[in-house]
């Protein structure tokens, strides 16, 4: 069985994203990603090395509690 897991990142994708840590759940790692931003806003992504995908973005604004979350598989 192939084990994953996801690495957390705080920026852009295309950009010089900060490493933040590791999850081994992907719902373990949305989680992570929010509660992080509850403190500190901006944008956010889940990467899947296994597939090197990015298989979840959470953006937050200062001003408000809004999230966008999207998931792929």
């Amino acid at each position: 069985m192939l084990e994953t897991s996801y690495d957390l990142f705080k920026g852009k994708l295309n950009g010089n994203p900060m490493w933040i840590g590791t999850s081994e759940l992907l719902d373990e790692g949305v989680d992570k990603l929010a509660g992080v931003a509850d403190g500190e806003p901006g944008e956010y992504f889940l990467y899947n090395g296994g597939t090197g995908l990015v298989v979840a973005t959470l953006q937050k604004m200062a001003a408000g509690p809004t999230r966008i979350v999207r998931y792929w598989t």
